[in-house]
């Protein structure tokens, strides 16, 4: 076959494919139709209240007013449509429910659909019994669309329903909750719903699991929004409005052992208590790229669970911290952003085991980062604390603060401008800070605090400029605390490379076994051996124990407090130099050659090659040839 002879039977293949679906596509269209119109003939009308006990399709035709449940469907795949009609309750005395699907307490329905409908004032004013604009009770993959309800004790109540989806339905001004799934309600979907001004929760799960609610609004609630308890597992909200509560009720309530939860993409504000709020609530759940802000307290509060994380959220203007983990272990808290909330930016109390990595926090009133009450074994990781003063707005923000927190690890934190930087007291012992920065210190009262806390090590902590730019400290320290002194006297007796700090005395038994980083461009002209650690009170004096370190380019010594520390060079003198172990050689020499293990002997017999393109490949390299002359040739005939 030639090539155009190929492409005229791929053409002629196109062809007639596309002349199949121009003959069937109408066809299959009017099949379509036909059905549709064939399902309207066949629709039952309904002009008042019924029990429907067998399949079909209804229609209602009127408005419809009555005491006590109006329509009963009892029997599976059912349409039941409203036509925009309304289904009132004229007697707030009579129990019963707009539409109840219930087949009774030995069978289950399945595929029943309700949709286009409109229920009013379904109340019951008898003690612990309520009025429920729709009831579902042990059905499976219903449909509920298009279905608003209005003044009733129960919006929509789903009990024992599965795989039932909720879609463009309105619920508000009902005196309870306005959808309440309970006693194995799970995988349903509650999707484009509004739920508001219910007069408890807008929307309550008990005992269910495995549903998804997405792009809907619930707001205006007497108590939660939202809350899930008694082990509602494996839940997700994505891309919902959740907004205002009453004081002190939050907006999003989980609480009593839920697990493997998703919030995603949600914004939650205005609520009267917490924005989002974990409490007893299992573990490992997911709240990525929320947006929690303006609440009465925290933005998001996680209280006695483990294994969550909390993700890409923002948490601003919050009347407590923006993010607040109590009593908890093992989160991972990661890249989230919290901003002028009243308290602490993030806020660790009595939590083990987390991890906090590339948050940042900025002008919160009490300051950025907080771990207090037994917070230990945490781990901090390129944090950044952003304390710029707010316009009327009189605070006094400490950067990082541990307090009763021990063996916490931070690596990599950025403060800038934080009245106090880095402030460990109160028996938070055993911490460490690894390359950590704290900036605009003329701001500031302090960089660093520690006081009645053991074991407090400090590597690489930037200062900032104290005359040189990037001062760098490294120390073991108690009951000291540090700033920059960008005004130290001089010093007439050695020459100065321009690093300074300023130690206070915190308490009794204070100490500081201090050494200060310098740089190549601190030492021109000057014998760097020769390079102490000075303090003044008064008078310079020369720590005749200080040591440098010239490879790592550092003087260290016990220094005084309290003092001004300041690095000096003398013009002669004794040498303050270490002894520096020998750089290792490498173990190979400039002659030496690696051994080909296939030419070594000692590794058996390699396999034979020919030119240097190892073993076989001349072998390959002829069949690859072999194979392209025969589809040469094919293309030919």
């Amino acid at each position: 076959m030639s090539a155009n002879s190929g492409l005229r039977s791929v053409g002629l293949s196109a062809l007639l494919v596309l002349s199949v679906v121009a003959m069937t596509s109408p066809a299959a269209a009017v099949t379509a139709s036909a059905d549709s119109q064939s399902q309207q003939a066949d629709a039952t009308t309904i002009t008042g209240c019924t029990v429907i006990d067998e399949s079909g399709h209804y229609r209602l035709a009127v408005n419809v007013s009555t005491d006590g449940t109006c329509i009963e469907i009892t029997a599976s795949d059912v349409v039941f449509d409203g036509q925009g009609h309304t289904i009132n309750d004229i007697d707030r005395n009579a129990g019963g429910n707009g539409i109840e699907v219930n087949v009774g307490a030995t069978g289950r329905l399945s595929n029943v659909t309700i949709r286009d409908v409109r229920l009013t004032n379904w109340v019951w004013n008898d003690f612990g019994s309520n009025g429920i604009g729709l009831r579902m009770e042990r059905v499976d993959d219903a449909s509920i669309t298009d279905v608003t309800v209005v003044g009733s004790d129960h919006g929509i109540r789903l009990r024992n329903v599965t795989g039932t989806t909720i879609t463009d339905t309105a619920v508000s001004q009902v005196n309870n909750h306005g959808i309440y799934m309970d006693r194995n309600a799970d995988n349903n979907t509650l999707s484009s719903n509004t739920i508001t001004q219910a007069g408890r929760r807008g929307l309550l799960l008990q005992s269910s699991s495995n549903n998804t609610v997405e792009a809907s609004t619930i707001a205006g609630s007497g108590n939660e929004n939202v809350r899930l308890a008694s082990g509602s597992n494996h839940n997700t909200f994505a891309d919902n409005e959740i907004y205002r509560s009453s004081y002190p009720d939050g907006c999003v309530d989980v609480s009593t052992t839920a697990s493997h939860l998703v919030f995603r993409n949600n914004s939650v504000f205005g609520c009267g208590g917490h924005g989002i709020s974990f409490s007893q609530a299992g573990s490992h759940s997911l709240l990525v790229g929320n947006n929690v802000s303006a609440n009465r307290n925290h933005g998001i509060r996680l209280n006695r669970l483990r294994n969550v994380t909390v993700r890409e959220n923002t948490a601003n203007h919050n009347g407590g911290h923006g993010i607040n983990l109590q009593r908890s272990a093992n989160h991972t808290v990661t890249d989230n952003y919290a901003r002028e909330n009243e308290r602490f930016g993030i806020n660790l109390y009595d939590v083990d085991g987390a991890t906090l990595r590339e948050n940042t926090v900025a002008s919160n009133e009490n300051g950025g980062l907080r771990f207090v009450s037994g917070s230990a074994n945490n781990t901090v990781v390129d944090n950044t604390v952003l304390n710029y003063a707010r316009e009327e707005v009189v605070s006094f923000p400490t950067g990082i603060r541990l307090r009763t927190a021990d063996d916490n690890e931070l690596r990599g934190t950025v403060v800038e401008n934080a009245y106090v930087g880095i402030e460990i007291n109160e028996s938070a012992d055993g911490n460490t800070l690894v390359d950590t920065r704290v900036t605009d210190a003329g701001t500031a009262r302090w960089t660093l605090v520690t006081t009645a806390s053991t074991g407090t090590t400090v590597e690489s902590l930037d200062i900032g400029p104290s005359s040189a730019d990037n001062t760098t400290l490294s120390f073991g320290a108690y009951n000291v605390s540090l700033a920059p002194n960008t005004s130290a006297p001089a010093n007439p007796d050695a020459a100065a490379i321009g690093r300074y700090v300023t130690v206070e005395s915190m308490g009794a038994g204070a100490f500081l076994d201090l050494s200060m980083q310098y740089e190549s461009g601190d030492i021109a002209g000057v014998n760097e051996s020769l390079l102490a650690l000075w303090t003044y009170d008064g008078g310079w004096t020369e720590r005749e124990e200080s040591a440098v370190n010239t490879r790592a380019m550092t003087v260290q010594a016990n220094v005084t407090v309290p003092a001004t520390v300041g690095v000096f060079a003398t013009d002669d003198g004794d040498s303050h130099a270490v002894a520096l172990p020998s750089t290792p050689s490498s173990t190979a020499t400039a002659t030496e050659t690696a051994t080909d293990p296939a030419t070594d002997a000692s590794a058996g017999t390699a396999p034979a090659t020919t030119g240097g393109n190892g073993p076989g490949f001349d072998a390959v390299a002829g069949l690859v040839a072999l194979v392209a002359c025969a589809l040469w040739l094919r293309r030919q005939h």
